[in-house]
């Protein structure tokens, strides 16, 4: 893609309207086509291929048609508070609390936690079966 800023804007030097699509800036850039000398009517093919042609170089060009009117943005702006807990540090208890009262008040008092669960080596759900000794007394 070429650079725009270093060259004269298409939509500027042809009198187009950047907002225009591809079927408007057709339309008047074979109105100036009709006018036009040998030489420029090659410029013109080249606007036209670049405009219509290359979506990407038409809004390239459109974008670089409007100026800058915001300030540079410099640097970032230093902290004017530095922050006095560590990162990751919750909000003292007392307005933990306080926030969270009305939902507490509205939920009600924590229900009971449930018994502590056996050792899995001790859990009959997850113990090996016994083997026991078949009635033929054969291997299975």
């Amino acid at each position: 893609m070429s650079d725009t800023s270093t060259r004269e804007n298409l939509f500027e030097r042809w009198d187009l309207d950047p907002g225009a699509g591809p079927q408007a800036i057709t339309e008047r850039l074979r109105e100036l086509l009709l006018e036009a000398e040998p030489r420029e009517q090659e410029q013109l093919r080249h606007a036209w291929e670049t405009l219509t042609l290359h979506p990407r170089r038409r809004i390239a060009e459109a974008l670089a048609t409007y100026p800058e009117t915001r300030a540079p943005l410099g640097r970032a702006p230093a902290r004017l508070v530095e922050p006095r807990e560590a990162p990751g540090h919750r909000p003292s208890s007392s307005i933990d609390r306080l926030v969270h009262a009305p939902v507490t008040a509205a939920l009600g008092p924590p229900p009971p936690l449930p018994p502590a669960l056996p050792r899995h080596d001790e859990d009959p759900l997850l113990a090996r079966p016994k083997k026991t000794p078949s009635p033929t007394g054969g291997s299975p």
